[in-house]
């Protein structure tokens, strides 16, 4: 998974500011590389340098693809992490850490 960021136009405002996506690349059934996206992680005005996004996206990455709780310095990365990891679970775009640790096993 990486974080995408895309401009989006507001009517009125003098600047476009970014937006951004949690996204995952995979292939389709004719083999060419996809994007699709998981999940709005919207403006992020509150983490306004690119490797706090970058941290968030590995810590997300931790909690969904490795089934284990993020190791991070900021407590605020991983609050968001948190937060963002029930959406996904919320929307059933993903299976739970015991479901995911249990399918790695088996896989291996």
């Amino acid at each position: 998974m990486f974080i995408k960021a895309v401009q989006k136009r507001k009517v009125g405002a003098s600047e476009n500011p970014l937006y951004f996506r949690l996204c995952e690349s995979y292939r389709d059934s004719l083999g060419k590389p996809r994007q699709r996206m998981i999940i709005a992680l919207g403006y992020m005005e509150d983490l306004p340098r690119w490797s706090d996004k970058q941290e968030l996206c590995r810590c997300l990455n931790d909690m969904v693809l490795r089934g284990r709780h993020p190791l991070c310095e900021n407590p605020y990365i991983i609050e968001l992490a948190h937060h963002f990891y029930q959406k996904l679970l919320a929307s059933n775009k993903i299976a739970s850490c015991g479901e995911t640790e249990s399918a790695n096993r088996k896989e291996a």
